[in-house]
Parts: structure tokens; sequence; C-alpha cells
């Protein structure tokens, strides 16, 4: 055995050690070895989970970031990204953000598999795609209302955790089985505590770019003082402005727009237009999340009371 894979087998017995409360290794199995999705840095997995208590095993997904199944590298960046995600995710229970169930560990893998429960339905945009062509506008418009008035649930539970998701969209945001809309991939996420700043936002990548609020674009990604970096949870409330327009008109935000044209404009102070097919109390409630100064957005709280009217309408 190489000193390289020496010390691989120390870094993974340590890593395993050190979540050996949420190791699901004995009762999970992965279904096949090919992934059914794929993100920008993870593969997702369909598994099996015969930890439930009843007779027929559950279905999980199985989260694995890509250099997890390179055994002979060892990339610290990668290992803190892991550690981050899973000290955010594992503390974090409600009904509208999707639970983290455990981990599971390949023996050809140097990282754990986020073990988490298995949609069916998607994530939001897949969700409403396949029921729009079964009911009326205004049922669908209902629907929209309701999921996105789930995730604002979701997301001011983070927010009373001193969590910021830092990546609000459409894509992680999954629908549960009861149609239940949870928040999902904490990969970016951070905990606003002073005392975590320094660790979760050093090695983060930034969230989507059309999602992402003003004071977020053109920022140095190697700072020298973390704490400068604007995430908060203002960025989160104007990201989630930017979601309901994404529900509600099917397209992201600057749908057709290059990403030079978008810092242009946000430098202008220009957002997005709203389109003709969109009701103007949907864009109401645009508009006040996306203001370009981050002190003037509303808390999550406030945003509510908005939300219920329009569930009234």
């Amino acid at each position: 055995m190489s000193d390289v894979q020496k010390q691989v087998d120390r870094e993974r017995s340590a890593l395993r050690a050190r979540y050996v409360d949420i190791d699901l290794t004995g009762s999970v199995s992965m279904d096949h070895p090919f992934p059914v999705r794929g993100g920008g840095y993870s593969d997702v997995y369909s598994g099996s989970w015969t930890g439930t208590g009843d007779t027929e095993s559950a279905s999980v997904a199985l989260k694995v970031l890509r250099m997890s199944i390179m055994p002979a590298q060892s990339d610290a960046k990668i290992k803190i990204r892991l550690r981050q995600e899973i000290s955010i995710w594992r503390r974090l229970q409600h009904p509208n953000v999707q639970p983290l169930l455990g981990l599971w560990w390949d023996k050809e893998w140097t990282l754990p598999a986020m073990v988490s429960t298995w949609e069916e339905n998607g994530n939001l945009l897949d969700y409403l795609g396949g029921r729009s062509g079964t009911m009326s506008a205004s049922e669908l418009r209902a629907l929209q209302v309701d999921l996105i008035d789930d995730v604002l649930n979701g997301l001011s539970y983070l927010h009373g955790e001193n969590v910021v998701h830092a990546d609000i969209k459409g894509a992680n945001v999954l629908v549960s089985s009861k149609g239940t809309a949870m928040l999902c991939d904490f990969g970016v996420s951070w905990t606003s505590i002073k005392s975590s700043i320094s660790f979760s936002m050093r090695e983060s990548t930034r969230g989507t770019n059309v999602f992402l609020a003003p004071e977020l674009l053109g920022i140095d990604e190697s700072p020298e003082d973390d704490a400068s970096l604007p995430y908060s949870f203002a960025s989160d409330v104007w990201s989630f402005g930017c979601l309901i327009f994404e529900v509600m008109t099917g397209t992201a935000p600057w749908h057709g727009k290059s990403y030079a044209q978008v810092i242009i404009a946000m430098s202008k102070k220009v957002l997005y237009s709203r389109p003709a097919s969109m009701d103007v109390r949907h864009w109401d409630v645009v508009q006040l999340c996306c203001v370009f100064n981050p002190t003037d957005r509303p808390a999550t709280d406030a945003i509510r009371p908005v939300l219920k009217k329009l569930r009234t309408m």
C-alpha cells in the first residue's frame, strides 16, 4: 500500500469516527452505480434504507461530492465543504427543510454520501411542470402560492437558526409525496454565528448568478476578511423574490440576458422586467423582496402577511 493510500485511509477512518452517530452504512445500499442527477460539484444516486422500522425498505437519495469517488486524491477544500454541509444540515429539523438522515460509506470512496429522503416529485419546477396541464389556471396559481409559502416557512426557520442558505432557487427546492416544498442543498449555506464564518465562507462557492443579490455580484473570491462577505438574511430574501418570479413565470430572472447585461443593469439599479403574463400582485411581492439596498429588504416574517393576502384573493 502506498504512503498516499495509507494517508487517505487514515483520514477516512478519522472522518468516519467523527460521524459515527449518523453512520447508516449497515442499513443503506446503492441501487446501481450510475448517478440519477448531477450538479456543479456532486452527484446523486438512488438507494434503499432498511432502517425505517417498516417491513419494506425506503427509497433514499445518496449525495456524493465528486472527489469522494477518487480515493487517491485528497482535496482539503472539498473536505471542508463536506464538513460544512453536514454540520449545518444535520441540525435542521423542519417540515419545509429536507432532512439529512445520515451518512453512507462505500468501501472504495474517500468521503461518505449524505443520505436524504428520496422525493419522486423532483424539484419545484419539475413538479409544477407536471401539474400545469392537469388543473385550471386558477388552481395552478393557488398551488404556486402554496409552494412559495412553504419555501418562505423553510427560509424563515433557517434564519431563526442563524443559517443563510445562499442559493435559493427552484432547483434547490424539492417537493415531497404529500406536495410539500422543502429547501435542500446546503453545500453553499453558512451560519451567521460569528465563530463559524471564517470556516464556512472561505471554502464556499457563490450561489447561482441570476438569483444573487446585487451586493454579491463581483465580490472577491478570496477576500482577506471573510466577515466582509455580504451574504446575509437580506441576500436570501432577494433570492426568494427571484424564486417567486421563477415559480410564477416558469423562467429564471433575466431570461435571455447575458451575464454582462445583468451586471450592467444591476449596477444601474435596474431590476428585470415583469412579463405581461405575470399578475401584478405577484410582481409586487417580487419588488418587495428585490430592493437594491439590503437594509431596506423585509425580514421573512414581514413577507408572510403579504403572501397570505395572495392566498385569499
